[in-house]
């Protein structure tokens, strides 16, 4: 409940099933004909889910993999993604075997990477400016913290570069407000200009906004060892910020706030200085722009109830073909970042399996227990609970051994009579005082 007299329904795509996706809007539908004001959530498993969406306007996954699988795509270039995270191995392999170039942008050593003809260094969030979406769709913008080392350069910049190359104009980027500029184009998109101020933006004293704090100032210390004169910094000309401590932090709009800090205050404890009341909106406005906005729009009025799966069906689970797939999200190790830091892998638990009890009898194999997957090339660890239907089999994907490929629609299981059980820890456990 969001308080005592608005409800609110919370769904997700963790699964991967748009009957869950229907089977909330039902309930809010079902609500708001019955006179409650039912908000409804629903939360994409990845920042940006709901922008990547948007800006589809041409190519889907499947399609495009099945066009590379036929040989009608002869470059393909991913953008910062593993594939194998996106599709199933198999599909992903056939696409591979039938283009002749792949081009990898990304800041990952990934499956997709080891496969790549041409590998580029992309620059992480931390090293780049841009914009993503929310859940809410709100675009809001994110700004670049330190500059990129070496040749590692922002995606959209090796985009730009490779149509220059190509003798393309249409991709002739030379700030991030010019690739704003052309997703503003996507039908839909056109609120996302205004998302925060132009890189030519200088507040009321006509200066910048300085990234760096007045405890900044001791910083010719940090290259001393390397020359005792202290080198110039960078400009930067994609934002209205610099890279020092000089400047003023004040009077700007709420997208360009890049600190908190009052005399007599320590940082966050002056957050209220900057607020138009304690726990009120930033003095600048609040960051972001709404994409969609519900207010009076056609989301208001009524629609036809969604058709959803038949609950018995749903609810006996499995397939002609074998087990069906229930991903199980962990909050580290299902997402793609936490398994590349070494300390959350070697805390985290090996893959296992849920399994009802029939199920585990059916296969030979008690808790603890190993069953090989073909389909993920792995063997998960066995557990047995009674509240999962039979048929079904709930596994963790994209921890350290089993790939992250999404659930397939049907998995064969088998019983592994070698498997030895490499940890043995509580899940999500970071450290036991």
């Amino acid at each position: 409940m969001a308080n005592a007299q608005r409800p609110l329904i919370v769904a997700g795509f963790g699964t991967q099933n748009t009957s869950v996706i229907q089977a909330a809007a039902n309930v809010a539908w079902a609500l708001h004909d019955n006179g409650n004001d039912a908000a409804l959530l629903l939360a994409p498993p990845e920042a940006n889910t709901y922008g990547t969406a948007m800006l589809t306007t041409g190519w889907h996954m499947q399609g495009l993999l099945e066009a590379a699988a036929n040989g009608e795509i002869d470059t393909l270039i991913v953008a910062e993604n593993d594939l194998f995270r996106r599709a199933s191995r198999a599909s992903v392999n056939r696409a591979l075997a039938g283009i002749k170039n792949l081009v990898v942008l990304d800041c990952l050593d990934t499956p997709t990477t080891d496969r790549a003809d041409i590998v580029l260094p992309a620059a992480t969030f931390a090293e780049s400016t841009g914009c993503f979406v929310n859940f809410e769709t709100r675009v809001q913008r994110f700004y670049e913290v330190f500059a990129p080392a070496g040749d590692v350069a922002p995606s959209w910049e090796w985009f730009s570069r490779i149509a220059r190359e190509a003798r393309r104009n249409d991709l002739d980027w030379q700030t991030v407000d010019d690739v704003l500029a052309t997703c503003a184009e996507v039908p839909g998109m056109s609120a996302a200009i205004a998302v925060a101020p132009t890189a030519d933006f200088r507040n009321t004293a006509g200066m910048r906004i300085p990234r760096a704090p007045h405890r900044y100032s001791g910083r010719t210390a940090m290259t001393a060892d390397v020359n005792i004169h202290e080198p110039k910094t960078r400009v930067d000309d994609q934002t209205p910020l610099s890279y020092s401590m000089e400047g003023l932090n004040r009077n700007q709009p709420g997208e360009l706030i890049p600190y908190v800090w009052a005399p007599g205050w320590n940082s966050n404890q002056a957050v209220f200085k900057f607020q138009e009341e304690v726990g009120g909106a930033l003095l600048g406005g609040d960051p972001g722009v709404r994409l969609i906005n519900d207010t009076g729009s056609d989301l208001l009025q009524h629609s036809p109830y969604s058709a959803t799966a038949d609950a018995a069906s749903a609810a006996a689970g499995g397939t002609a073909d074998g087990f069906r797939v229930l991903p199980l999200q962990h909050i580290f190790g299902s997402d793609e970042l936490s398994m590349h830091s070494p300390a959350i892998v070697e805390r985290s638990r090996d893959p296992y399996v849920v399994l009802h009890p029939d199920d585990a009898l059916s296969l030979g194999v008690n808790a603890g227990d190993g069953v090989r997957c073909d389909e993920y090339e792995t063997v998960f660890e066995v557990r047995i609970e009674a509240g999962i239907a039979p048929g079904d089999a709930g596994m963790t994907l994209g921890f350290p051994g089993s790939g992250g490929s999404p659930p397939e629609e049907s998995v064969a299981l088998r019983a592994d009579p070698t498997f030895e059980r490499k940890r043995d820890m509580q899940p999500e456990l970071i450290a036991k005082g």
